[in-house]
């Protein structure tokens, strides 16, 4: 179960995040503007939200497929769990979507949409509910070379069943991995 009192930031990590933010930039990636296949993972802070406020934790894992700097598309696995007081429940996003992205400096700023199904568990209902929903994502990536950049940024998951949960917040930060194809139109 996850503790009652709010979750509190280490100054060591709040440290460490600044170091690797602040990096100096790394030369670009050769190809620019060429393919690329996407993987990465995140994990931060979620706050579940109906009558009342769920505080938890939670991850994802994406990968996706990038047409060139500006446009992508992916899918996205997030888990988060949910506990205040003696009640708990896990939360299961699974989602599709599309990205629009300026990948041609060293900080990449995005917004993605996404439909998805979200699946709970747990205390929270009486049973497991399927829902259907939408996901808004904005932030930014940092580039730390050309496979490796870290990245922040808020998600707000809408559920279709306002009766269920109607809302889902993520802050999130995470590590992105890209491998290049080249330029599929080369000789």
């Amino acid at each position: 179960m996850l503790p009652d009192r709010p979750l509190r930031c280490s100054p060591r990590l709040v440290a460490a995040a600044f170091v690797l933010l602040s990096a100096p930039p790394r030369p670009a990636a050769a190809g620019f503007g060429d393919p690329e296949i996407r993987a990465g993972f995140s994990g931060g802070y979620v706050c579940q939200a109906d009558t009342r406020r769920y505080h938890g934790i939670g991850g994802a894992a994406t990968a996706g497929y990038a047409f060139g700097p500006t446009w992508a598309v992916g899918a996205r696995y997030g888990l988060s769990a949910h506990a205040i007081r003696e009640r708990a429940f896990q939360v299961h996003q699974l989602g599709v979507g599309g990205r629009y992205q300026l990948d041609v400096f060293e900080y990449v700023p995005w917004l993605e949409l996404s439909p998805g199904l979200y699946v709970t568990s747990g205390d929270r209902g009486a049973a497991e509910a399927t829902d259907a929903g939408v996901r808004f994502g904005l932030g930014f990536d940092r580039l730390l070379d050309e496979r490796i950049s870290l990245s922040v940024g808020a998600h707000y998951h809408q559920l279709f069943d306002a009766s269920r949960y109607p809302a889902l917040l993520e802050i999130q930060v995470g590590v992105g991995f890209r491998w290049g194809l080249g330029d599929p139109l080369a000789p």
